[in-house]
């Protein structure tokens, strides 16, 4: 059971990754041409153009996107880290503190995620362009996330969950 679980919450972090880096959280289609937006940059085919920068954009809805991001990205990193400890490393394994740690950062992970989400939904996803597999990894990332937080929880009151 606990290879399985590790193999849930490290395909949660590979999510992650793929949101926080690629061009893919908004498609937008025109007659002769595509544009990807990710976080970071945007690429479009028209005439060549390639890829453009976003980060320092003057809009603050999308600064607050990229800002709840990168916590959410950080936090998840971070609990995915410790839950490692918790369940491979002889000195951590079953350590209330590591443990505990490790829920509230995966928790706050989902948070950061699903609120970056929802806030670009709501600001960006309009008529004419669609969500990208970037945004519905995050999605996922954030759903896993939460619950992750929860297991690790409810594994540190007692139940076996990560029994070898």
């Amino acid at each position: 059971m606990v290879n399985d679980l590790t193999l849930i919450f490290l395909q949660t972090a590979i999510f992650s990754w793929i949101a926080f880096t690629t061009t893919s959280w908004l498609e937008a289609e025109s007659p002769g041409f595509t544009t990807h937006f990710g976080l970071w940059r945007s690429c479009s085919d028209v005439f060549g153009a390639g890829c453009i920068m976003l980060d320092g954009s003057g809009d603050a809805t999308f600064n607050a996107v990229q800002a709840l991001a990168i916590f959410g990205f950080g936090f998840l990193n971070a609990g995915f880290v410790l839950l490692i400890l918790f369940i491979f490393w002889d000195s951590c394994r079953g350590n209330g503190e590591v443990s505990m740690a490790s829920a509230l950062l995966m928790l706050l992970s989902g948070a950061c995620w699903l609120t970056a989400a929802i806030i670009f939904a709501a600001e960006y996803l309009e008529d004419g362009f669609d969500s990208g597999y970037s945004f519905a990894l995050a999605i996922v990332a954030a759903i896993i996330a939460f619950i992750a937080g929860v297991l690790i929880f409810v594994a540190r009151k007692g139940v076996a969950i990560f029994s070898s």
